[in-house]
């Protein structure tokens, strides 16, 4: 799923940066080189994330037409290089069988750009710009989340700390620090808000029920989520790092947090797993595979690490999600390489679990899903750790489960962990107890409740609670 996340961002990053979309009105500015009305939010982010802000930031409002040509890309603009990149990452996640035939990458990347995002910090110029015009209670809470990534950016240089990264799965887990400090803080915002305003947010993001569920945050639409693995992708360090940080926090309070923006995480496992963010997380050695005989490697630049989410949403994509997240949980390190040969795309992934028994869980479930794929598709090794995938062109079928549900299985499970954690159990137990429960039907209903978008019954929660009690003791 290299290529997936090499075209996001081609495509966001083409649309962000471009000149010829039109500048918006001048905010107007106080003596002090704050937009007036910015100052109660960023008074308020301070508060709340215990951090000053050492310079006024510039926040631009654009129409929503303006906003989204700034996020997407004109197809007329892409290079070819590009162009190259988009087909190989289709016929990538064709190969994987995460996509039908028929899938456009450019098209879905634009549409998560254009409508998923509904604000965004630039580090580059220090500045928040904004997807609309109104000071609403919506857009208030998705300034206290950019905003919170301007205090980021002026205490721990945003541009660096990611900069700094040697892997797609390091630059992913930075992301999942960053989104996950930046969407604690806006939660804690939208909690400060009156009822009617809370209302007015979850009106505005499609919420029919629970605000406390584990989907897309007021600074993303759902959307998002919904556009199969690319909104997956897209939204997960979203999704997963909250919980991580929270984590971090109950552990090693405000100086944990410092000590993890000045040496973050380095590994998708860190934030799929959130106790395991407070481990050092170096994936254990392995190689690369080797290029078959009369092949050609496909853009040999990129990064070619496989990381526990990418593993995770390909598993779960024809596996029920306990079973993909168990092992995607024993992930130790993946290596991917694309290539050309015979004039198709082919895929070839190696694995290795953190020790002896997660590679045998892992390669157990890697069968198992190659198994459920369509018959020639993809070959794989006896151990399950190696795996060979190829184009199968324009007229395969889709993946049978979504991302989106993926995505919320993992999200609630890491809440189940935070909040374990957050009551001051051990971090082994809440580990135990997070690997355990996602096999239990009671979860499965819990799971559910988020999908329909509504609160727990009492009795779904106390269905819960009870599996918790009975865990515990061979967690211990």
């Amino acid at each position: 799923m290299r290529r997936a996340m090499v075209v996001l961002l081609v495509v966001a990053g083409a649309g962000a940066v471009g000149t010829g979309c039109g500048a918006a009105a001048a905010a107007p500015r106080g003596a002090d080189g704050w937009d007036p009305r910015i100052v109660p939010i960023a008074r308020k982010v301070e508060k709340l994330r215990r951090l000053r802000f050492k310079h006024p930031v510039r926040t631009e409002f654009l129409t929503v037409a303006k906003f989204r040509k700034r996020v997407t890309a004109d197809e007329d603009t892409i290079t070819r290089k590009d162009r190259r990149e988009i087909r190989t990452g289709e016929a990538e996640l064709r190969a994987l069988g995460l996509v039908d035939g028929s899938f456009d990458l450019f098209a879905t990347v634009n549409e998560v750009s254009g409508s998923g995002v509904l604000a965004y910090y630039d580090p580059e110029k220090s500045r928040i710009v904004v997807r609309g015009q109104r000071l609403d209670a919506e857009a208030r809470v998705t300034l206290a989340h950019e905003l919170t990534h301007a205090l980021q950016d002026q205490h721990y240089n945003m541009e660096k700390l990611r900069s700094r990264t040697k892997t797609a799965g390091a630059d992913d887990a930075v992301v999942a620090l960053i989104e996950g400090d930046a969407t604690r803080i806006e939660s804690e915002y939208y909690f400060d808000l009156s009822n009617r305003d809370q209302r007015a947010v979850d009106k505005a993001e499609g919420f029919a029920g629970n605000a406390n569920d584990p989907v897309p945050g007021p600074e993303m639409d759902s959307d998002a989520a919904s556009a199969g693995i690319v909104g997956a992708l897209f939204q997960a360090p979203y999704a997963f790092g909250p919980q991580m940080v929270d984590v971090i926090l109950a552990v090693g309070n405000r100086r944990g947090l410092d000590r993890a923006f000045r040496h973050p995480p380095i590994t998708q496992l860190q934030y799929l797993f959130p106790t395991q963010a407070l481990h050092r997380g170096i994936p254990v050695p392995l190689r690369r595979p080797k290029l078959a005989s009369g092949s050609r490697r496909l853009v040999a630049d990129q990064p070619d690490d496989f990381g526990a989410a990418d593993l995770y949403f390909m598993l779960a994509s024809r596996l029920p999600s306990s079973i993909s997240l168990r092992a995607a949980d024993a992930w130790g390190n993946g290596k991917e390489l694309i290539s050309r040969s015979d004039g198709r795309t082919c895929v070839d992934l190696v694995f290795a679990g953190r020790n002896r028994a997660g590679g045998q869980r892992l390669g157990r479930t890697i069968r198992l899903w190659a198994a459920s794929m369509p018959t020639g598709d993809v070959t794989v090794s006896r151990d399950g750790l190696t795996i060979r995938g190829c184009d199968p062109g324009t007229g395969v079928d889709g993946p049978p489960n979504s991302a989106e549900d993926a995505l919320l299985f993992a999200a609630i499970r890491n809440t189940f962990v935070s909040d374990i954690v957050n009551e001051g159990a051990p971090v082994p137990l809440a580990a135990c107890i997070g690997d355990r429960i996602i096999e239990r039907p009671e979860f499965a209903g819990l799971v559910a409740t988020a999908e329909e978008q509504r609160a727990p019954t009492e009795d779904e929660i106390a269905a819960v609670g009870s599996v918790l009690e009975t865990l515990i003791p061979g967690c211990d």
